[in-house]
């Protein structure tokens, strides 16, 4: 959540009325003239709500209780006094339904992780502020503004407490502007009715600003509980980067050894098949030129044996000459 910061300075908080004001709802009261006592019991319901939820004593309500025409003209200084009394009875209305909800344990958000040396190193959660002790968690939770130890101030309820805030430091720059100009010793017994007005509103605008003081500090302790997270967390990382690149290398340099023993071992099968290859041929040339010997033989016999037949046939021819009339030309020579 992105807010700006409590201002300090009276003319920060006239700018920061301004911007917030005219934002809030504002309710029929807008079109009726408020009297400086609705704003005095106004600022004086606010007071009461975070002194019950901070658990302060009543020192500022108490002042506030009874209606004082110095008092009440100082809170007459603030610029919209509708939009005030619209943020004062949100307060209220607000720390009420807290406190009616009742403040059950809230849920601490710490993450159960488990590391194994496949996933590295376990994340390391924010340690986020213990809320049974937390004075501002203490403050905040009644009021509505925070529920656990992890959740951020409430922005809408927030803009009220800064728009009470702003108020309250103008009425308090009144009071001292009147009690500076009366011109007396605040302390003398003449001035007290002018001067007195300035302790009063002061007590009222230091009551108010303690819920927005509080968020701030709650939330540089959430800040600084996420970021101590995020750089420890970031340092785990790249340690977990740096060990898993190392078990790379060593898987890479371990493959390498691999391939290399590897290589070696295709080379000698090739080598060997290289070597039976060239018995295989050695053989088949030897098978070769037995099959051409085999051949050149079958083919002398089968010369000598087709001139045996031959002369076997002409011989044959004349053994088998019959007397003329049966065979012509049987006493041919030579057929």
């Amino acid at each position: 959540m992105s807010r700006t910061r409590v201002p300090t300075l009276a003319g920060a908080l006239v700018a920061t009325l301004a911007i917030l004001f005219p934002t809030l709802p504002l309710s029929a009261a807008e079109v009726t003239p408020l009297r400086g006592a609705d704003l005095q019991q106004a600022l004086y319901d606010v007071v009461v709500a975070i002194e019950k939820a901070g658990g302060m004593e009543p020192t500022a309500s108490t002042l506030l209780y009874w209606n004082r025409p110095e008092v009440e003209a100082a809170l007459e200084a603030i610029p919209n006094k509708a939009a005030f009394l619209e943020a004062s009875t949100q307060i209220v209305k607000r720390s009420q339904a807290a406190r009616s909800a009742g403040l059950a344990p809230p849920q601490e958000i710490v993450p159960a992780v488990t590391a194994t040396p496949e996933s590295g190193t376990a994340p390391y959660p924010p340690n986020y502020p213990d809320t049974s002790t937390d004075l501002d968690y203490l403050l905040l939770r009644p009021l509505g503004l925070v529920t656990s130890n992890s959740s951020r101030c409430e922005s809408a309820g927030f803009a009220y407490y800064l728009a009470a805030l702003a108020g309250a430091q103008i009425s308090l720059t009144a009071a001292q502007l009147a009690c500076d100009a009366s011109g007396c010793d605040p302390t003398g017994i003449i001035c007290i009715s002018v001067c007195g007005a300035t302790k009063i509103v002061q007590a009222g605008f230091l009551v108010a600003r303690a819920p927005v003081d509080a968020c701030n500090s709650w939330e540089g302790k959430l800040d600084a509980a996420e970021n101590e997270a995020a750089y420890r967390n970031s340092v785990y990382i790249l340690s977990d980067l740096s060990s898993h690149d190392d078990r790379i290398r060593a898987l890479l340099a371990a493959q390498s050894g691999d391939s290399a023993e590897l290589q070696a071992e295709l080379q000698a099968h090739d080598a060997a098949v290289k070597a039976l290859i060239a018995q295989l041929e050695a053989s088949l040339g030897r098978h070769d030129a037995r099959l051409s010997t085999h051949d050149a033989d079958i083919k002398l016999l089968l010369d000598q044996s087709s001139k045996a037949i031959i002369g076997n046939e002409m011989e044959i021819i004349k053994l088998l000459k019959t007397p003329e009339g049966r065979r012509p030309g049987w006493g041919k020579e030579g057929y």
